[in-house]
């Protein structure tokens, strides 16, 4: 049993709007972490273990900045429960199962300070009043069984560690929504000019209520087979079913209807939206160049099938956000007539986002892994090793709008053709003078949504490390690693990236976005140096180090077409204006360092521990504002910056 709580604050500049330096208020955050686990034996063949942890990250303050007061921000709670429990049973010296089950329950309440619309200034960008909806409550549980059994088997030309077994794992996600209700304007989220008001966003029932499943089915077999003393095979496939349901929910609403177009969000009959059956099959080598153990020369190659996830057709679900902005006049009545829509149903009910394309079928994304290299002890608990790695994801799920490109062409031959709703435009970049080109929608309400697998949605990844290991002896050990890695591709692994987006940035819904887009992605570090070490030393002191330098995050200089001069009808955008990745942020260098005695007193054990990290208190920009064609910030200008030299006491209980 042990358990660890973990308290900070920090301060963002400026929050509440308008405190002076020192004055700001700090953001509190906790995050309590206790741990259970119980093992026990009944017998020499049978062995159980139990165990369960929680936490609970919660912020009073989520959503600060310079521009909130502090009655706008959000409170945060996020209890998760983990429980794991195993079964391991020996039937004899050379066969052995495992049955484990696992649970994850996890939810995220954000909830409003008060029952007041939110009201941002548009001319000063302050927002005031509370959080624009009261609840925000998200849910994510899941589910799992795993079994898996051993058997070893000798004198079958060489000997086998042959191992095979099972999966299943069921998902359940909610998301409910529940907005706050001006009695002036009856919206939830107003813009004023000063005193005068200018529109309010309403939502439509208040919010909504949805439901998403995931259901995966997987089976898998490895043998580990040493055919002769020097070589030794890794033969193994996965096979995997994987599916999306979408519960019955939402029945009571009904149809509604809106500026002449009636949109519905129930779903009375669960529907299985997909199904994938995929195998993966997997294969490595290694061979003992010289029979003694020291000179391992390895290759293998891999398929993995991309996680499944509701996200991949979030797109083609009904019961989601639905609202609409009403103008208002100065005094905030509605004006009659004056309403345009922010957020409309979509998914496969309302001629939103269809899944499959005519005989185009939504396939499982996937990765292939290649890898090659050599390991080589060199003297005693030292070894060097050298390895190259290439990966490529294809298959990548994406959106298409065929209402804005040759959807048929696409997907036969890969060109991207735009001349269906788009013409070109020309500007010029204030930044070096040079003509810059944008794109021009011709019809603003053309949309033909369907989530495909499209040619050209691909991501690669190049890398060579090399290993200098000194395993723990003598009552020291060090490891020191050095990766060269390189990156290309549209689709980045950036979190919220163009992946699968619904708007206008959309790869394969507005050409603009391709402007540059393919170069260095966003997450790479093109050179990255990685040393870990411990040292034991007496009365049970240990003392261990984490230092890395990791070549600065790439960045890419944009310009938005408003503020050079070109009028879109479909609005402003921003475009790369260079290849992207073309710059870097400045190297980061980090060396943190633990220094730990224990103590064992019967049948406890003491662990008292101070951690410093970022030693040196180096400071480096982790983010630069890159919009060359905006005077707000001054291009290349430093907007966060890691964190400072931290110290950290701590102590742990073990019995």
């Amino acid at each position: 049993m042990n358990g660890s709580f973990n308290k900070s604050e920090s301060f963002v500049a400026g929050y509440p709007s308008g405190s002076s330096p020192g004055q700001e208020i700090p953001i509190k955050i906790s995050l309590p972490y206790p741990y259970f686990k119980l093992s026990f034996q009944p017998g020499r063949n049978d062995k159980f273990s139990l165990s369960y942890n929680y936490s609970d990250r919660r912020n009073n303050h989520r959503n600060a900045t310079k521009f909130t007061t502090e009655s706008v921000t959000v409170t945060q709670v996020t209890p998760t429960h983990v429980l794991n429990a195993q079964w391991t049973k020996f039937f004899n010296n050379s066969f052995f199962m495992n049955l484990r089950f696992g649970m994850v329950l996890f939810t995220m309440n954000l909830h409003a300070k008060g029952d007041n619309p939110n009201v941002t200034d548009a001319v000063t960008s302050i927002s005031s009043g509370n959080y624009w909806r009261n609840k925000d409550d998200y849910t994510r549980n899941r589910f799992q069984i795993n079994a898996d059994a051993t058997k070893f088997i000798d004198n079958l030309a060489g000997t086998h560690e042959l191992k095979f077994g099972g999966e299943a794992q069921l998902a359940f996600t909610t998301w409910y929504v529940y907005g706050v209700t001006d009695p002036l304007t009856g919206g939830c989220s107003i813009r004023k000019y000063g005193a005068n008001y200018d529109r309010v966003l309403t939502l439509v029932n208040n919010g909504f209520d949805r439901r998403d499943n995931v259901v995966d089915l997987h089976g898998f077999v490895q043998d580990n087979w040493a055919v002769t003393r020097k070589l030794n095979l890794s033969l193994g496939v996965r096979v995997e079913y994987n599916s999306v349901v979408y519960p019955k929910q939402n029945t009571s609403e009904g149809p509604i209807s809106f500026q002449g177009k009636v949109y519905d969000r129930s779903i009375p009959n669960t529907l299985k939206m997909f199904k994938w059956l995929n195998a993966a099959p997997r294969v490595g080598l290694i061979y003992d160049l010289f029979a003694d153990g020291k000179t391992l020369f390895k290759v293998s190659w891999s398929r993995y099938i991309l996680p499944n996830q509701t996200g991949w057709i979030n797109l083609s679900h009904p019961n989601g956000w639905f609202g609409y902005y009403q103008y208002l006049t100065a005094a905030g009545t509605p004006i009659p007539g004056y309403t345009t829509p922010w957020a409309m149903p979509g998914g496969f009910k309302n001629g939103g986002a269809q899944i499959g394309y005519k005989d185009w079928d939504l396939k499982a994304g996937y990765t292939d892994e290649f890898t090659v290299g050599i390991e080589k002890e060199f003297w005693r608990d030292w070894s060097i090793g050298a390895r190259y790695i290439r990966k490529w994801d294809r298959n990548q799920p994406n959106l298409v709008d065929a209402a804005q490109l040759d959807i048929d062409k696409l997907l036969t031959t890969g060109e991207l053709d735009w001349s269906k709703n788009w013409v070109q435009v020309t500007g010029t970049d204030p930044f070096d003078n040079q003509p810059v080109t944008y794109w021009k929608k011709t019809n603003l309400m053309a949309n033909q949504q369907y989530i495909v697998n499209p040619p050209g949605a691909d991501r690669d990844y190049d890398g060579v490390e090399f290993t200098l290991n000194k395993r723990f002896s003598r009552r020291w050990a060090l490891n020191i690693s050095y990766v060269y890695a390189k990156s290309r591709g549209l689709i980045t692994t950036a979190r919220a990236d163009e992946s699968l987006g619904g708007g206008s940035g959309g790869f394969f819904q507005d050409p603009n976005a391709h402007t540059n887009a393919l170069g260095t992605l966003p997450l790479e570090r093109r050179h990255q140096i990685k040393m870990e070490g411990l040292i034991k030393g007496p009365w049970g002191i240990n003392l261990s180090g984490y230092f890395r330098y990791l070549k600065g995050l790439p960045w890419t200089r944009v310009i938005q077409a408003r503020l050079v001069g070109v009028t879109l009808p479909q609005g402003s955008y921003t475009i790369y204006a260079e290849k992207r990745g073309s710059r870097n942020l400045p190297d980061f260098k980090q060396l943190d360092l633990r220094l730990e005695k224990t103590l064992r007193l019967k049948v406890l054990t003491l662990g008292v521990f101070a951690d410093c990290f970022n030693v040196f208190n180096m400071g480096v920009a982790t983010a630069v504002w890159n919009d060359s064609s905006s005077k707000a910030t001054p291009f290349g200008q430093m907007t966060a910056i890691n964190d400072p030299r931290i110290f950290q006491l701590g102590a742990r209980f073990e019995f």
